[in-house]
């Protein structure tokens, strides 16, 4: 049985959420699952419901903020440490940038990033959407 952490960024039910979902309900007679997120969105209560493990982070939230993104890494830092996941899979850009980095600090046997799209499509900036790119790389 491996443990497995599932990574999103935003907990309403949207596509990156319906994909850990079913991931989740899937694996977890199998595998041992824990889904970290932001609080207070529709995919944790159906988590729940399943009887799957969630922890709320939040510090997580959808835009660039140093202080609170450095928050989510070093409290994802510590989780994945002291749980021991061999299994991260990140889903969106942000958790998918902080979880592999935080991952790859705590020693994860395999750190895995779905891109479900990417936020430089967005209009922004060309400031921002430069930083963007560059992180996703």
């Amino acid at each position: 049985m491996s443990k497995i952490a599932y990574v999103v960024t935003q907990s309403e039910l949207g596509g990156a959420q319906r994909n850990i979902l079913l991931l989740a309900k899937a694996l977890s007679g199998r595998h041992d699952i824990t889904v970290y997120a932001a609080p207070g969105g529709l995919l944790l209560d159906e988590l729940r419901r399943a009887g799957i493990k969630v922890v709320e982070i939040p510090s997580m939230q959808r835009d660039i903020s140093l202080k609170d993104d450095l928050e989510t890494y070093r409290f994802l830092v510590e989780e994945f440490t002291e749980n021991g996941y061999e299994i991260i899979h990140s889903h969106s850009s942000k958790a998918g940038l902080l979880a592999r980095m935080a991952g790859k600090k705590a020693g994860a046997a395999v750190n895995v990033y779905t891109a479900h799209g990417f936020v430089f499509n967005e209009p922004m900036s060309k400031m921002k959407k430069r930083l963007y790119i560059s992180l996703e790389r």
